[in-house]
């Protein structure tokens, strides 16, 4: 089992991918976990025996917290870029896991998107007067307006000049 592991935790270092588990390695490596606590507490394990267990189960507990530190950053930049991570590698709980993440990731995204398209959306022009010069700015409907000088009427998304007239910088001509 142990030998598996080191082998195990080789290959996750090694690799930019993400690298497949053997099924039942980390049940295993459970199991031998409370095995092992059981024979540390053990009245017939000598004192050798117990301190021997000990660091073979603090080594053990090392190089898994090692091994899913590796994973867990392959892990989360699957997330980010589906086409990195090998779906097929991962276990059924980080499966789970990150098909939740990117249905959370995409939703808010879809969300996002339409806020975007709201604020987007508004392209309701409104006519103002400056009160002062302006340079050139990118409206709320993604246009190029200006610059304009002390004076110049012009017409601009309603948002931007409801803003700039709060400022002082236009007032609304109705």
């Amino acid at each position: 089992m142990f030998k598996k592991m080191i082998i195990t935790w080789k290959r996750e270092i090694s690799n930019d991918e993400i690298s497949k588990i053997e099924n039942g390695l980390l049940e295993h490596i459970i199991d031998y976990l409370k095995t092992s606590s059981l024979k540390v507490n053990n009245l017939n394990t000598t004192e050798l025996q117990r301190n021997l267990i000990i660091e073979e189960m603090n080594l053990t507990i090392k190089i898994l917290n090692n091994f899913y530190k590796f994973r867990r950053g392959k892990f989360f930049l699957g997330i980010i870029d589906e086409e990195k991570l090998n779906i097929n590698a991962i276990s059924m709980l980080e499966r789970e896991f990150y098909l939740e993440v990117l249905d959370k990731l995409k939703a808010e995204f879809i969300n996002l998107e339409e806020q975007v398209k709201i604020n987007v959306g508004d392209k309701e022009l409104t006519t103002v007067r400056f009160l002062s010069s302006i340079p050139q700015f990118l409206g709320i409907d993604l246009k190029t307006y200006g610059p304009y000088e002390v004076e110049d009427v012009a017409a601009i998304p309603r948002r931007n000049a409801t803003i700039l007239s709060q400022k002082g910088i236009c007032i609304i001509i109705k």
